[in-house]
């Protein structure tokens, strides 16, 4: 696999997005798009709103996941191919939604993971009018040099 490949390679480069503490009003978003291609090995969302949803295009469909959905499935353990809600505390409001694929996820330039403040309860379609406190990090290796990247893939197999 590619991936056990990439400590090998030139023209890759690590990258941390963090977005911290964005206050969102309901419907409301901020968003991760990545600038090149690359894999993605690492994503966080933490937010005080359980029906908060982060989504994101880097399967073939648009998938969306909020903390009260990963547990309504199950999805409460650490594993390495889906979403799972880390933490869901009720009491002090803290949520924690972690992505970390092994091998790393594959990515193309403009896919997107976006967080987006609940318009409404969806068990109640009771409005939700506090602000939903969002922070969304991101970890990725990013193609940065093409040229590079292909000509040390190429020596590699040489």
């Amino acid at each position: 696999m590619l991936e056990e490949l990439l400590p090998l390679l030139d023209g890759l480069r690590e990258e941390l997005y963090k977005h911290e503490n964005v206050a969102l009003k309901p419907g409301e978003s901020f968003e991760w798009r990545a600038p090149s291609d690359g894999w993605l090995t690492f994503v966080m969302g933490v937010c005080n709103q359980k029906y908060t949803v982060i989504s994101h295009d880097i399967w073939v469909k648009e998938v969306m996941f909020s903390p009260f959905t990963a547990k309504l499935y199950g999805f409460t353990q650490a594993n390495t191919t889906n979403v799972y809600c880390a933490q869901y505390d009720e009491t002090n409001n803290i949520y924690v939604l972690i992505y970390a694929p092994r091998p790393p996820k594959f990515f193309r330039k403009d896919n997107y993971i976006k967080i987006t403040a609940p318009r409404a309860d969806p068990l109640t379609n009771t409005p939700i009018t506090q602000p939903t406190v969002g922070s969304l990090y991101v970890e990725a290796i990013l193609i940065t040099d093409y040229a590079k990247f292909r000509e040390s893939l190429k020596s590699i197999f040489k």
